[in-house]
């Protein structure tokens, strides 16, 4: 079977239409096949199947795989594995709550200084990680860390200042 095929194949299998890249997809629908090929080709049939699955099958999300959301969602299976192989129920529930078309859109607006890719992966990595189940107690969102952080400068100021 080629790639091709297979990524029809799978697309079909979660109710995604590929259309012809002149075509505005609409939910249901991608123009990315090309994309999906490629990361069918890198990480192989069974993590294509869960990017497409994290997007067709959470809340909302499944008119919007396009060639960025479908990189950052890879990247971000890849870099939460442990979370999806321990609670797949959880990865799908964090998704649910996961404003994707607003989050896209927002990256557009740093559109020629950085990625889209990277930028919504960040985006999506900064909600997930809050919702993460298999994250340790000392690792949870908080802002402990930024008051340290400002704690240690203003403390690198004073003794800067008292030096002068």
């Amino acid at each position: 079977m080629t790639q091709s095929a297979v990524v029809r194949a799978i697309c079909n299998e979660f109710d995604i239409a590929i259309v012809p890249a002149n075509v505005q997809p609409t939910p249901g629908q991608t123009r990315a096949l090309g994309t999906l090929e490629r990361i069918l080709a890198r990480h192989g049939e069974g993590h294509l199947r869960l990017v497409v699955a994290t997007m067709a099958e959470t809340t909302g999300n499944q008119g919007f795989i396009n060639e960025y959301s479908a990189w950052a969602v890879s990247d971000l299976i890849r870099a939460n594995s442990d979370w999806i192989e321990d609670h797949a129920e959880e990865w799908f529930q964090a998704w649910d709550k996961i404003p994707l078309g607003f989050l896209m859109w927002q990256c557009q607006q740093l559109y020629g200084f950085v990625t889209q890719r990277q930028a919504l992966a960040g985006m999506l990595y900064l909600l997930l990680s809050g919702m993460n189940p298999t994250r340790k107690p000392e690792e949870t969102m908080g802002y402990a860390w930024m008051n340290r952080l400002r704690n240690s400068q203003d403390e690198r100021l004073k003794a800067a200042l008292e030096a002068a």
